[in-house]
């Protein structure tokens, strides 16, 4: 077949599909305009279907005032709740999805829509150099859900988030408590590093934020006045011991350093003692 040949019937094919995907358009867009309510929810529910959430949102706001005394009202606020969540606008997401379970409560969705609420809470919390208020609050309701639904299919879901909220929290303690140490305020450092352990016991860095107390305490004395620097090393010796308590036999490389120090520590403390004996 000569290439013109072909190339007429591309362009006629192409032509014919562009034809009938406008005449499509145009009738969609028809519909939007002036077409009957029940012709919008049609049509909002196949821009819902296909992930066209900027198309379908705007329609079924409209018909929520259309509908407003019908039982379609509480599939249409349904709808708007996901097409906000499928626009990634995670906090107008949530505030909807809360409002469906306060207005619909004996709703079959209610379960659904209130693990939606916290679903869109921990998509929407701050990473963890920002406040993590809403991380706390999504940890809250989420607690909340498992405790009205205990049976719920969403509870594996449910636990996994509040797992890696807690550890959000707890990595914003720690980079708290690192910032005293990095900017050698090592008295501070021993004080939030302390209290980092005592909230988020189960801390994954528990070695490392003990290795750090004893080091801060190390740090602390040799920067002390001479006549404080044997009671502070005597303290810090008192860390490394609970350090090597809570991890016996150990090959880290924190484990290694901790040994240095406390090896320099000792030897400190004899010439400290030697030179007030001297004098």
């Amino acid at each position: 077949m000569p290439l013109r040949l072909i190339l007429n019937r591309y362009f006629l094919f192409i032509f014919g599909l562009s034809t009938i995907v406008f005449a499509g358009c145009s009738a969609n867009n028809k519909i939007a305009k002036s077409g009957t309510p029940d012709e919008k929810f049609e049509l909002a529910k196949i821009y819902y279907k296909k992930g066209s959430y900027e198309k379908a949102l705007p329609i079924f706001q409209d018909l929520m005032g259309k509908y407003r005394e019908s039982n379609k009202v509480e599939e249409i606020y349904y709808y708007i709740a996901y097409c906000f969540y499928g626009l990634g606008d995670y906090e107008t997401a949530a505030s909807h999805f809360y409002n469906f379970t306060e207005s619909f409560y004996n709703s079959s969705k209610t379960e659904e829509c209130f693990f939606m609420y916290c679903t869109c809470l921990y998509n929407a919390s701050d990473p963890t150099y920002l406040d993590q208020s809403l991380t706390k609050r999504a940890i809250e309701n989420l607690q909340l859900f498992l405790n009205l639904f205990p049976n719920s299919n969403y509870q594996d879901d449910a636990n996994k988030y509040i797992d890696n909220l807690r550890r959000k929290l707890k990595l914003k303690a720690f980079n708290n408590a690192l910032l005293y140490y990095k900017m050698e305020d090592y008295k501070a450092a021993i004080v939030t590093l302390t209290l980092c352990l005592e909230t988020y016991p189960d801390i994954e860095e528990k070695e490392e934020i003990e290795f750090l107390i004893f080091k801060s305490a190390y740090k602390y004395a040799s920067l002390s006045v001479r006549e404080k620097q044997i009671e502070r090393y005597n303290d810090a010796l008192k860390y490394y011991e609970e350090y090597v308590s809570d991890f016996p036999n150990n090959n880290s490389v924190f484990y290694k350093e901790a040994r240095e120090i406390r090896d320099k520590i000792n030897d400190n403390i004899i010439k400290l003692t030697k030179n007030n004996i001297i004098k």
